[in-house]
């Protein structure tokens, strides 16, 4: 009488079917996981201030872009700063016959909280073809390269105490 075997499969091919598993697990749980709670303009880079009028703050702010090499571009409801980008920045984001094409946009806001309390918030874009009204083209930043951004904010907080 012959014998029955049923299939098994060798060691190799279970290592990985379970190294799968476990990096699928740990994708899932990053992508869901890592999360911000902050929504809007605020989850790119912000800060609470207290204790200084809205002059006092934007006056601070100017002086710290300044120093960081960004002209302020705007003022009022959309109040901008921009800088000159790197050459790499220029290739990336299509800045190919003109260096100047390119340029790196921060845009701030300033809200009012009550009791002397202000937020100032920014979101930074690249911005393609700047200067001209009718083509410019921005694309905004990632959350992920907020923290030079932060830091600006950071230093106006430092200043303002």
């Amino acid at each position: 009488m012959p014998t029955i075997t049923t299939p098994v499969s060798p060691p190799a091919n279970r290592a990985h079917s379970a190294a799968f598993a476990v990096l699928t697990v740990l994708v899932l749980a990053l992508a869901v996981g890592c999360r911000s709670t902050k929504e809007g303009p605020a989850a790119f880079a912000s800060v609470t201030l207290s204790g200084a009028g809205p002059e006092t703050i934007r006056e601070t702010v100017a002086a710290v872009m300044t120093e960081k090499g960004f002209y302020e571009s705007s003022r009022g409801r959309d109040w901008m700063f921009d800088r000159r980008t790197s050459a790499m920045s220029q290739l990336v984001h299509g800045g190919w016959f003109d260096r100047d094409s390119v340029r790196e946009r921060f845009r701030l806001r300033l809200i009012p909280l009550g009791d002397g309390l202000h937020r100032l918030e920014g979101t930074a874009v690249m911005v393609r073809d700047a200067g001209e009204a009718f083509f410019e083209e921005e694309s905004r930043m990632t959350r992920l390269k907020s923290g030079p951004y932060q830091k600006l904010f950071d230093e106006v907080e430092r200043r303002l105490r």
